[in-house]
């Protein structure tokens, strides 16, 4: 039996983006009400969509489009290490990257991680000590995918720029000043939650480009591509 796979990057992306979109819009009007009104829950609506908050819609939104994003760079990977690709191996890291992120934005991993760190009582920029180790493994990481970078085709390298530097900026430098305004007046104040409203929409914006441009290759390097599967003996037979 064989599934043909129709792959669509531009429809996927605009239908992210709408997503992205109504969870932002969700999440502005219930800080809005909350801080005019007070009421900080009206009917559950305001922690159900508020983009600062574990275990609702938007954490659950941002985990589930990091696992796609790794399921993706898995697939190519299998793909590519069935063509003998040189740079399959990169693929596959770019895939556990996503899956531990994807784990980290449910369960708050690099708070656990980090915890030791709280120690150094490090304020201001770096109140959120995980930042720090963080920027340093983004910054390797880029020297060792360095030559893979160069290796893609000049589409995908645009995308994997615009979408990298969406997602850092939000995930690293909106978080640091995030960090000050909480090491400063604490988290509930309007302003910080500007900022973690800022954070957690470029984070988004920026999964969902990434999600886009592997669409996209696939598109370039596969095409319409399909997947067999072997159900029964006559598709072995077949085989």
């Amino acid at each position: 039996m064989e599934i043909k796979l129709r792959n669509s990057p531009e429809k996927i992306l605009t239908l992210l983006l709408i997503v992205v979109a109504c969870l932002v819009i969700f999440n502005s009007v219930g800080q809005m009400i909350r801080f005019l009104t007070g009421h900080g829950k009206i009917f559950g609506f305001v922690p159900l969509f508020h983009l600062n908050q574990e275990g609702n819609i938007p954490t659950w939104f941002s985990s589930g489009i990091l696992f796609i994003a790794g399921a993706l760079a898995g697939m190519i990977a299998l793909i590519k290490g069935k063509m003998e690709d040189t740079y399959y191996l990169y693929w596959i890291g770019l895939c556990g990257v996503f899956i531990f992120l994807s784990a980290d934005e449910a369960a708050s991993i690099h708070e656990t991680i980090s915890e030791p760190l709280r120690k150094l009582n490090l304020g201001g920029l770096l109140y959120y000590t995980w930042i720090a180790p963080a920027s340093i493994l983004v910054f390797f990481m880029g020297l060792i995918y360095l030559k893979f970078f160069w290796s893609l085709p000049k589409r995908t390298k645009i995308l994997f720029i615009i979408s990298a530097a969406l997602f850092l900026t939000g995930a690293l430098v909106v978080e640091s000043i995030g960090g000050y305004l909480d090491d400063q007046s604490g988290r509930d104040t309007p302003v910080y939650e500007l900022f973690s409203g800022i954070e957690e929409t470029l984070e988004m914006l920026g999964v969902s480009i990434f999600i886009y441009s592997l669409l996209d290759y696939m598109k370039i390097e596969f095409g319409n591509f399909r997947i067999r599967l072997i159900s029964d003996k006559s598709d072995l037979d077949d085989g």
